[in-house]
């Protein structure tokens, strides 16, 4: 007859015994997880992104690591301008030459105006050059992507700003609600309406609670408290076990008295 549980409101050890090993297991991701949730929370004020790191040592890297990402291309003068994620770099012939004040930045697009500039849309945002080597920023936003129109008009896509347009070099932007609401008109959808996946992926970072300005707020709690409950797991396993241990010794030697 099957053995049954006299406390059904108590587990049975199969129970407690997969629970303590999945644990231990999962302990080690859950700390990696934790701590890497922590460090992109602040990927921008540590400069995450801008440090290149070897990684092929791992198995997901092996095979797939990306080399040299190049993201746009363009011709000013005799020169041609790369832009990677690495930086921008310059093509003289043979020579290759990478661009100071944009390395190790990741650059998403390129654009010539009339006068000669080279616009750079990148992830800290928008910088404007010449075959001078006079390089400047012009906006501080996460740009995906910069254009020129006919009129000269710089336009730049942005993360947190939407599209937003200069019509002097870059020192005065304003932004182009009015395209948006047009947009959002002309496909039927409520402009205040977002995806459930964004909604969901919101609600995981904190950004829906608190806003993206204290997003990290709620990221470092949470990763600080998973990091916690992985550790102190760990160590009371480990001072049970060695509880355990002890006791055995102790009962071993009871025993060794006892017949001696």
């Amino acid at each position: 007859m099957p053995a049954t549980n006299p406390n059904p409101l108590k587990p049975p050890m199969q129970w407690r015994w997969w629970h303590k090993w999945l644990g231990i297991v999962l302990a080690l991701p859950l700390l990696l997880v934790a701590l890497t949730a922590i460090l992109l929370a602040h990927d921008k004020a540590l400069g995450l992104r801008e440090l290149p790191v070897v990684a092929d040592w791992l198995p997901g890297y092996a095979e797939a690591m990306p080399g040299v990402e190049i993201r746009a291309a363009q011709r000013l003068g005799e020169v041609d301008y790369v832009a990677t994620r690495l930086g921008l770099f310059m093509l003289r012939g043979e020579r290759v030459e990478p661009v100071a004040a944009l390395r190790g930045v990741e650059l998403r697009d390129l654009a010539v105006a009339a006068d000669g500039r080279l616009y750079v849309a990148a992830r800290n945002g928008v910088w404007a050059g010449s075959e001078a080597g006079e390089w400047r920023q012009v906006l501080r936003a996460e740009a995906w992507s910069v254009n020129i129109r006919a009129d000269g008009t710089i336009m730049a896509a942005t993360r947190e700003r939407g599209l937003v347009v200069s019509s002097d070099a870059g020192a005065h932007w304003q932004a182009e609600a009015a395209m948006a609401r047009h947009i959002a008109e002309q496909s039927g959808i409520d402009p205040r309406a977002t995806s459930l996946g964004r909604l969901i992926l919101d609600l995981h970072t904190g950004k829906a609670l608190l806003g993206k300005q204290y997003e990290w707020l709620w990221i470092d709690i949470t990763g600080a408290t998973m990091f916690f409950l992985g550790i102190s797991g760990l160590v009371m396993w480990w001072r049970a076990r060695r509880q355990r241990l002890r006791m055995e010794r102790l009962r071993q030697q009871r025993l060794a008295a006892q017949a001696g």
